[in-house]
């Protein structure tokens, strides 16, 4: 739909007041928000910190009324929510939901298959993908060809030993920045677990976690480290952006947005026209493989205004105003793949030379996608702390993810996983 066609529909709704929980760190841009308010619907907001955002849903929906109209929510979290969520499938045909247009590397978001047919209880609003960010000025410091990044994870470990510590531009820099702090470091890792070959279970839902590939791809993060800066093992989400935008890393692997802030971001980045962008190198098999990420925008099945709320999300997810908020450095990134032929976009995000390029090809490559299953916060917990572990030398990777393993095991067996009548694991790889 257009944005003058959602304008249309809201009509009906004029004056109602949706009130929606937010990442914090990626709030829609005031200008939406006023563009809502004036088309007839205005908006209240309660933000919440993105490692906090499980916990504040799960104790809004256990007090058995939403306190919100439209809930923010990690696309794989679908499973342990979908009980309490609107399935959307009228609301997307009644309002023409144009799903070919997404991206088939996010066409899971929202998605949960409870039934034959599966439901989809979310809209996927943020199309986060994991790419290879450096430094071009410091690979030519270096002495190594600023047009040729490592094409593979053994070149990669190459360029972070060589650039680690090299003085660019009168600062030392880090040869590698790892994501590696407790919450939601399994996103980072995942990368190499899946680029090794991993899989997260059998077809009889038996752990894969301690897997030779899963000890060898967390061997090497942890190998990774010792070229990172003197805290690489306790970097969050937050520090990663900030010290690759202070220019104190010559490369790194995180989400897009950070490419879109370091090379436009006038008032924050040290690092306009010094940095670029690539496609995640290959594992030892040649494999190429980038985890998603992102989030959904989902509808509680107890709010009393759900078809409002439904085409606030759509006004907000329109593919218009994706780009719109792309280009404003919200974090949020695209996944609507009309929009990466846009020229704006091509020119604002990312580099502004190679990001939809990169994006495109590697959303075609297979991804290792994040079971949506109830018990996957559970299991996300044990394997963060896990390799949270391996990371700050608590327990060697093989122990840490035997640990893992075995309270993979307790939660999937006390589920019921293997048992008959319970549906396979359909393997990723």
């Amino acid at each position: 739909m257009t944005l003058q066609q959602l304008t249309a529909a809201i009509q009906p709704f004029k004056g109602t007041k949706i009130t929606a929980a937010v990442v914090g760190s990626s709030p829609p841009p005031k200008g939406q928000i006023d563009a809502l308010a004036a088309a007839g619907l205005e908006t209240e907001f309660t933000s919440i910190p993105a490692t906090d955002l499980f916990q504040k849903l799960v104790v809004d929906f256990a007090a058995g009324a939403s306190s919100f109209d439209v809930v923010t929510f990690i696309p794989n979290q679908v499973g342990a929510f979908s009980q309490f969520l609107l399935d959307l499938g009228d609301f997307n045909r009644k309002y023409q939901w144009p799903a070919d247009d997404v991206l088939e590397a996010f066409r899971f978001y929202g998605w949960y298959p409870d039934t034959k047919s599966g439901k989809q209880y979310g809209l996927p609003y943020d199309g986060d993908m994991f790419i290879l960010h450096y430094r071009t000025d410091a690979l030519q410091a270096a002495g190594l060809d600023p047009t040729r990044p490592p094409a593979t994870y053994d070149e990669m470990a190459q360029y972070a030993a060589k650039l680690n510590n090299l003085d660019v531009g009168g600062t030392p820099v880090a040869g590698f920045l790892p994501r590696t702090r407790r919450a939601l470091n399994h996103t980072w890792w995942a990368n190499f677990f899946s680029a090794w070959g991993g899989d997260w279970f059998t077809a009889d839902w038996k752990p894969r976690i301690d897997s030779p590939e899963a000890v060898a791809a967390l061997e090497y993060a942890v190998n990774l480290l010792q070229y990172g800066p003197p805290n690489a093992a306790d970097l969050g989400f937050v520090e990663v952006n900030t010290t690759w935008l202070n220019g104190g890393a010559a490369t790194s692997m995180h989400y897009q947005a950070m490419a879109t802030s370091a090379q436009f971001d006038t008032r924050q980045s040290k690092v306009i026209g010094k940095t670029a962008v690539a496609e995640l190198p290959a594992g030892p098999a040649g494999r190429r493989s980038a985890m998603v990420g992102g989030q959904c925008l989902g509808i509680p099945a107890k709010s009393s205004q759900a078809e409002a709320a439904y085409l606030w999300a759509r006004w907000l997810v329109q593919p218009d105003n994706i780009k719109q908020t792309t280009l404003a450095g919200t974090g949020i990134d695209p996944y609507w793949r009309s929009l990466f032929a846009d020229p704006q976009l091509q020119s604002g995000w990312t580099d502004g030379k190679n990001g939809t390029r990169i994006e495109l090809d590697q959303a075609s490559h297979k991804t290792l996608v994040l079971p949506s299953i109830p018990e996957w916060p559970a299991l996300q917990e044990a394997l963060d702390l896990g390799l949270s572990q391996a990371y700050i030398k608590q327990a060697a990777p093989r122990d840490a993810l035997a640990t893992v393993a075995q309270a993979w095991t307790q939660i999937l067996q006390g589920a019921g996983y293997g048992a008959a009548g319970k549906p396979p694991y359909t393997p990723q790889t």
